[in-house]
């Protein structure tokens, strides 16, 4: 049986240089370590911005990259989000 891994422990691994994000239209390969920086870059301005855990954003993106940073970095900081389509 295949051993699974979550999301949580492929973003902690500092030597992770496997593929997280793949995209075809435009071509974008983001690893799990560079996923997790722009994440932790995110959410650092968001609780600099002077939001606090349990505030809740709404967040107006187009499908892809973008949205996932934006989501998880939402998580992160401990936010509510709230994506609108």
């Amino acid at each position: 049986m295949m051993k699974r891994t979550t999301l949580t422990e492929l973003l902690a691994d500092p030597k992770s240089a496997a593929p997280a994000v793949i995209t075809e239209s435009s071509p974008v390969v983001l690893t799990y370590r560079a996923l997790d920086d722009q994440i932790e870059r995110l959410a650092e301005q968001l609780r600099s911005a002077g939001l606090h855990p349990g505030d809740c954003v709404v967040l107006v993106l187009p499908n892809g990259p973008e949205f996932l940073v934006h989501f998880l970095a939402l998580a992160r900081a401990g936010l509510i989000a709230a994506p609108l389509n």
